[in-house]
């Protein structure tokens, strides 16, 4: 009868509100008993990632080494001297700027997307599991000094194209 489905609505609803309760309860006791994740430039560090936040990341970087030799390439097509350095550099600059909060150009902004780089795994850091190159990439991200007079070989910074401009 509609009486009875009515009554079954309602304990339903009743039901469902003490559950959603008692989930966030749970919930907020949960937040509460873990402990802050800490992060570092990249995102979270080390011990605290998932198996496929760490496939993420390795997968990240691969990518990322591939979309650099590229850009390398069509530098080098552009017969602009020492791509390789000019990479570096833009790497260098990116890193500098990851603390900035107001936005770019939009074209700024895909730079900064294309030349962040995840940092590497502290497990693959440890068991040697880094390219060379891979390497070189982080060190240029990190590095705090004047990334013009370390990358000097590159020219102009890819920063101050007209087109990122």
């Amino acid at each position: 009868t509609a009486q009875t489905a009515a009554a079954m609505h309602i304990n339903n609803n009743n039901i469902s509100s003490s559950n959603k309760t008692s989930h966030s309860r749970n919930h907020s006791e949960e937040q509460e008993s873990t402990p802050h994740r800490r992060y570092r430039r990249s995102g979270i560090a080390g011990n605290e990632l998932s198996r496929m936040e760490r496939i993420h990341i390795r997968h990240h970087r691969r990518t990322r080494q591939t979309l650099y030799e590229k850009i390398e390439k069509y530098l080098d097509k552009l017969e602009i001297p020492h791509s390789h350095h000019c990479i570096l550099r833009a790497l260098c600059e990116t890193g500098q700027k990851s603390n900035e909060r107001a936005p770019g150009t939009f074209v700024g902004e895909l730079m900064r997307a294309v030349f962040t780089i995840p940092e590497a795994l502290d497990e693959d850091i440890m068991e040697n599991r880094i390219h060379y190159r891979d390497k070189r990439y982080d060190a240029a991200n990190a590095f705090q000094g004047s990334c013009a007079e370390e990358y000097a070989l590159c020219r102009q910074s890819l920063w101050k194209s007209q087109f990122v401009q």
